[in-house]
């Protein structure tokens, strides 16, 4: 449930001003596939410095003169290992054509860059021009109870990286977790989820915070776990409990605990 890892990675969100959901740019994408276990993925979006801003969002579709553009390219790798022959059709009973299944992968790198002369440096009142950085992805099911199966046992990470000092609040993070999917013998479809989020400050943001007073920033970290009760294909209900250490990274907040849960309905 944490946006930390339920979404993009937030250093690549934030310190580059890049578009997600609500916050509306307009974009463009290419995506090719020289193989059906590769891809490779180019992209262009707008951005400008109140690209988080409410009243820019909605249906204001404007393109002004002082916007800029971001740059992504990204190569993915989606291999299943350990392939055996299974059958299998669309309404998921036995088929005669027999296909080979394995333990599912999805990989991927991708970096950033942006010309735009617009982003906020800490500590000064000039705007820099140009950011860039680096991002990684990586699932991995280890475990499956049939070939072709979902139920079983999947690690996943993520990292990104964006080293410039003077705009990125935090310069590197990444995330780690595992779930189980039909832990309990008589629910197949449930999740069982753990994850870890973890990011440290970047010296010019933890400078400019500590000369406020309030402390020096050098880390956060949230840990979380969670168990997706399936109820139908289109329902279910997910119980979460997250532990925050370190909150905003001075020490001065006592860790914390958040009780929660999320309600999803596909229609």
């Amino acid at each position: 449930m944490n946006n930390g890892i339920d979404g993009n990675i937030p250093n690549v969100l934030f310190e580059t001003q890049f578009s997600a959901y609500p916050f509306a740019t307009w974009a463009e994408r290419l995506r090719y596939h020289p193989t059906p276990e590769f891809n490779l993925q180019f992209g262009v979006f707008q951005t400008w410095d109140r690209i988080f801003q409410r009243s820019t969002n909605g249906l204001d579709w404007g393109i002004r003169g002082g916007d800029g553009v971001m740059m992504l390219a990204q190569i993915g790798w989606t291999p299943e290992f350990f392939k055996k022959s299974v059958r299998v059709a669309s309404d998921g009973k036995s088929a005669a054509t027999p296909q080979m299944k394995g333990l599912p992968g999805h990989y991927w790198i991708g970096g950033s860059y942006s010309p735009w002369k617009g982003y906020a440096q800490f500590g000064s009142t000039e705007k820099a021009s140009g950011s860039y950085g680096f991002y990684l992805h990586a699932d991995q099911m280890l475990y499956q109870v049939a070939p072709g199966c979902e139920q079983g046992f999947t690690l996943f990470f993520d990292t990104g990286y964006y080293p410039q000092d003077n705009i990125s609040i935090m310069p590197w993070q990444f995330n780690v977790g595992a779930f189980y999917t039909g832990l309990l013998p008589s629910r197949t479809n449930d999740k069982t989820i753990a994850g870890l989020i973890y990011g440290e400050f970047g010296g010019d943001y933890a400078s400019t915070i500590q000369a406020s007073g309030i402390g020096r920033p050098e880390h956060e970290a949230v840990l979380e776990f969670g168990y997706r009760i399936q109820f139908t294909k289109f329902a279910y209900l997910q119980p979460d409990l997250q532990y925050v250490s370190h909150p905003s990274g001075t020490g001065r907040i006592p860790d914390a605990v958040v009780v929660g849960a999320q309600l999803g309905l596909s229609f």
